[in-house]
């Protein structure tokens, strides 16, 4: 089993910072919502959801660029007329057409990302989730020309949860999400299909991480000792032997949301740039998949490329390096 651990951030958390101080506001008022929500379930589970998904929306609006709208209950249009199941939070792209705005089907090209949303995460929650991700991927477009275009869909997916179920004495709640997204991540039938970002506030936070091409040096008989090419993918989250305390999960978030939104569109990347610099997110670790022949994963000619490179570099905001977002 084999791992890979990062720093998605360029500096050292600084807990101190008024940004983080912000997050820790955002993070106090999500959890009294929460409780709020939580003792009118009973009453009506369809309102308290409503609310929930409202939470979540009213905090998208509020840290991202002004040109993003942000709302709440809808189905995503491909070009062939399929549409989505119905996701929870929409985020529309700049220049969405404001005659469209109210219909409640937003056709999958204009939209930056969408949510699922919940109150209290269960098991179950994660396996829905994934499956909708990878149906939203046939819906939006499918680009080619760069490992970053081919492993990531244009439209960011995820699920945000105010918490979860796990309470009991003894319960493990990290473990339990990072094994039930070890199994999704097993069951993906293309890197491109993963959950973009799964956030449960109370928690922790999980991301998709990609490297485009790695030389790894195999594991079984079928590999013979000998080093190959392969693209890697993980979700990737804060580990306790870190030595840093965890982040705040939803400052995670926010920074890989705007990372994303950064890779889309260059006018995003300088205040990107900004969380990263600040430390939102800290060291991750995740354990690795790997992805081979590369021409199984990417486009003919993108493959050639990396094989005739031998690997991926390290840069920022390079389509052809590592690791992404």
């Amino acid at each position: 089993m084999r791992y890979i651990a990062f720093n998605a951030s360029s500096t050292a958390a600084t807990p101190d910072h008024d940004l983080q101080r912000f997050f820790s506001q955002d993070l106090n008022e999500l959890a009294a919502e929460y409780q709020r929500i939580r003792s009118r379930t009973l009453e009506d589970p369809g309102t308290a959801g409503d609310q929930g998904e409202e939470n979540w929306a009213e905090f998208l609006r509020s840290w991202l660029p002004s040109a993003y709208t942000v709302v709440t209950k809808g189905r995503l249009l491909g070009v062939d007329g399929r549409c989505s199941p119905q996701v929870d939070v929409v985020v529309l792209n700049p220049g969405y057409p404001q005659r469209l705005l109210t219909k409640k089907v937003y056709l999958a090209s204009g939209v930056a990302a969408a949510f699922e949303c919940k109150t209290t995460l269960e098991g179950d929650h994660l396996k829905e989730a994934a499956k909708t991700a990878a149906l939203v991927r046939q819906l939006a477009a499918q680009r080619s020309g760069s490992p970053y275009r081919e492993l990531f869909s244009p439209l960011v997916y995820g699920l945000l949860a105010h918490s979860h179920s796990w309470n009991k004495p003894g319960s493990t709640p990290r473990t339990n999400v990072t094994k039930n997204l070890a199994d999704r991540h097993a069951e993906a039938v293309h890197p491109r299909d993963m959950l973009d970002v799964v956030c449960v506030a109370d928690l922790g936070c999980w991301i998709a991480a990609k490297v485009p091409c790695y030389k790894s040096p195999g594991e079984g008989p079928e590999y013979s000792g000998e080093t190959h090419l392969v693209a890697c993918s993980t979700y990737a989250t804060w580990f306790e032997d870190s030595g840093e305390p965890p982040p705040n999960a939803v400052a995670v978030a926010v920074g890989t949301l705007l990372l994303r939104l950064g890779w889309e569109d260059h006018r995003n990347r300088p205040l990107a740039d900004y969380f990263r610099w600040v430390g939102v997110a800290g060291p991750m670790k995740g354990q690795l998949r790997e992805w081979a022949p590369l021409r199984h994963v990417f486009s003919a000619e993108v493959a050639a490329v990396l094989e005739a490179r031998g690997g991926s570099a390290t840069a920022l905001w390079d389509e052809w390096s590592w690791p992404m977002p």
